[in-house]
């Protein structure tokens, strides 16, 4: 599963993966179509980092709807500047910037 990006499509969720008393917490993002403690998109030790990795599909999304949005922004520097940095947020999360 698979995007024509290469990434895991979203939605993601965080599920607890490892909650023991004698290891330490291991959040998983997951696909809901998938069996979380068998297969993550990544586990992090921290619950606001998986919280906001699983984010990224819908970020990914908001922005590319900006990107290729038409608005009426007033003034046009604004949108502009908006625009650039949409751009490139898009390709960093595509792996298209150094």
């Amino acid at each position: 599963m698979v995007s024509d990006d290469g990434w895991t499509p979203g939605p993601w969720h965080v599920e607890t993966i490892v909650e023991d008393e004698d290891e330490p917490l291991i959040y998983g993002v997951c696909h809901p179509a998938t069996v979380c403690n068998a297969t993550t998109v990544c586990n992090v030790f921290s619950q606001a980092d998986a919280r906001l990795i699983a984010t990224a599909p819908e970020l990914v999304e908001a922005l590319e709807k900006i990107v290729a949005g038409n608005f009426n922004c007033s003034p046009h520097q604004r949108f502009t500047a908006a625009q650039g940095v949409a751009e490139r947020a898009l390709a960093k999360a595509k792996g298209q910037s150094s």
